[in-house]
């Protein structure tokens, strides 16, 4: 092998494991797809420079990159997404949930804190949805 051939190859390993790191530390499934896209350029390389099959380190370094790591950064990606489980305003909340009795389970001042924004924000959806009805009509209403 000669001395461009091996920085090439360093530069080919180097690139999908910093991006398979960074997947796993910053948690983010989007670096996913180009990592598995270098291990598999890695591979392919490798497979190029091998002489023999399961004869040398190049034969085996195609091997692990194409068939393992390439498989295990898309697995890995899958399994970072994220999936949003968002609520709607109709959603109770635990806190503001009233017991048998009719009244809240919370002291009275922590009661007050937690609906006092829950009433703003849904005073804002009302306003933003009459604002969105007017406006439907466009200038001629």
């Amino acid at each position: 092998m000669t001395e461009p051939q091996a920085l090439t190859l360093l530069a080919l390993a180097l690139i999908p494991s910093w991006l398979t790191a960074t997947m796993f530390q910053s948690r983010q499934a989007m670096l996913g797809f180009p990592a598995s896209m270098f291990w598999s350029i890695l591979g392919a390389y490798a497979y190029t420079l091998s002489a023999t099959p399961w004869g040398d380190w190049q034969f085996f370094l195609f091997f692990a990159s194409l068939f393992g790591m390439t498989v295990f950064t898309i697995y890995s990606a899958y399994g970072l997404r994220e999936v949003r489980a968002e609520g709607t305003d109709e959603d109770e909340y635990i806190d503001e949930t009233e017991d048998a009795e009719g009244g809240s389970e919370l002291p009275p001042e922590r009661e007050r804190r937690t609906r006092a924004p829950r009433t703003r924000i849904t005073r804002s959806v009302v306003r933003t949805k009459k604002k969105a009805h007017q406006d439907e009509w466009g200038e001629f209403s």
